[in-house]
């Protein structure tokens, strides 16, 4: 377990904020308060958060942090609900997370459950300031809920009464008129020179389907056990350009029970979420692909999942990175559209969603009022478990789900 040493938040941290919420938000309670917090810090051992979570004893240094991280907590998470999420100070997103990690480092009770929560929000919540401390703690209490013991045998897995989607090979019929371009494990060489140079969209076949995602990720049981308690944000609604778009903070294991085991009036999605991030252990299950190590900046990818019932739509937009895009459970339809087409597709012009067609269903277009639209050519596929599809920067995409579904993006530059 790493080092936490909660006390090491400097004395210059401290004052940079002090200096803030004094000058520009009035926050002379909150300074008090972390100035009081940071000499109780410092009287406490550089241990680990293990050892601090199995301590017996808790000393007055420790129960004094509790208690002035408790008020800190309450207050900064009033300052993050006060307006528009958008002009949130950022400094009392750092703050939010700091106390968070000091509350829960600092709690007696050891609810793994509550602490989980907590955390979960101020990763959510926070900044990158003090995500790398808060997921160790995470995971460590992973560790403790699940005492290192594998819930989900070859057995379990393979039980039917518990997939999301019974396997098939078979894609469905009569979907696509024009196909896109497809290859078999192409190499590098061939990804690189044929379709990432040129940037030319391509349907990846016999790269993911080996992957322990695959079976894993098509179980309840998998979900419910490694990651059913953590809390996501879950997007209710047709899609993000609809009027009746929201979204809702809720445990992943309530989620598939409301929205993927039942069926729901409205629609809920976990769209475009760092679940890996959040819950590093998922990483045992996927291999990055090697086409993403073409990056010019020699960094990783981003990782996000997809995550939905039937009938989910993401609408037409681009995006400015290279994107592998890996169907793990389910089949989804996707369109493509080159970045010559763009003057048929309608762009938004507002600054939130510039990327993004105003034509929320292209299944559904009203042609009157988008009349150029009809002349847009595109391409299209099916993808199904284990299929990759790669869309290039600006390329214009559609997706649908035509069953429950999982999927992953890897976005590089």
């Amino acid at each position: 377990m790493t080092n936490l040493a909660i006390d090491r938040l400097a004395q210059r941290e401290i004052s940079h904020w002090q200096t803030i919420l004094q000058k520009e938000y009035d926050g002379q309670a909150a300074c008090f308060l972390l100035k009081k917090l940071l000499k109780e810090l410092r009287t406490l051992p550089r241990i680990t958060f293990a050892e601090l979570w199995n301590e017996q004893e808790r000393s007055c240094s420790v129960a004094n942090a509790h208690k002035l991280a408790k008020g800190l907590l309450t207050k900064s998470w009033e300052e993050l609900h006060v307006g528009e999420w958008s002009v949130v100070p950022q400094v009392w997103r750092e703050v939010y997370a700091f106390v968070s990690l000091v509350f829960v480092c600092t709690d007696v009770s050891r609810d793994i459950e509550e602490a989980s929560r907590l955390l979960d929000l101020a990763v959510l919540l926070g900044t990158e300031s003090w995500k790398e401390d808060i997921l160790a703690c995470l995971e460590y209490l992973e560790s403790v809920r699940t005492g290192y013991v594998s819930l989900w045998s070859d057995t379990v897995l393979q039980q039917q009464a518990h997939r999301l989607v019974v396997d098939s090979c078979i894609a469905p019929s009569g979907v696509v008129k024009y196909p896109l371009s497809e290859r078999h494990r192409p190499s590098l060489e061939t990804f690189f020179n044929q379709y990432m140079k040129p940037q030319l969209p391509l349907l990846i076949k016999g790269v993911a389907t080996e992957w322990p995602c695959i079976k894993r990720w098509n179980n309840i049981v998998y979900w419910k056990q490694i990651a059913g308690n953590r809390l996501v944000p879950i997007e209710i609604g047709s899609s993000y350009m609809s009027e009746d778009w929201s979204q809702q903070l809720m445990k992943l294991g309530d989620f598939i029970d409301k929205y993927i085991i039942q069926s729901s009036r409205r629609i809920g999605y976990l769209a475009q979420h760092p679940l890996l991030e959040q819950v590093p252990s998922l990483m045992n299950d996927i291999q990055i692909p090697e086409y993403c190590y073409l990056s010019e900046t020699n960094s990783l990818p981003r990782i996000h999942i997809w995550f939905g019932p039937k009938n989910t739509r993401t609408p037409l937009h681009y995006d400015a990175q290279h994107n592998l895009f890996v169907q793990v459970v389910g089949w989804k339809y996707i369109r493509l559209y080159a970045p010559g087409e763009s003057s048929k597709l309608y762009p938004s012009e507002g600054t939130l969603h510039k990327n993004t067609s105003l034509i929320d269903d292209i299944e559904q277009v009203d042609t009157e009022k988008y009349p150029d639209y009809m002349d847009a050519v595109y391409q299209e596929c099916v993808v199904g478990s284990g299929d990759m599809l790669y869309i290039p920067p600006g390329y214009w995409h559609y997706v649908k789900a035509l069953d429950k579904s999982i999927s992953l993006s890897f976005w590089w530059t």
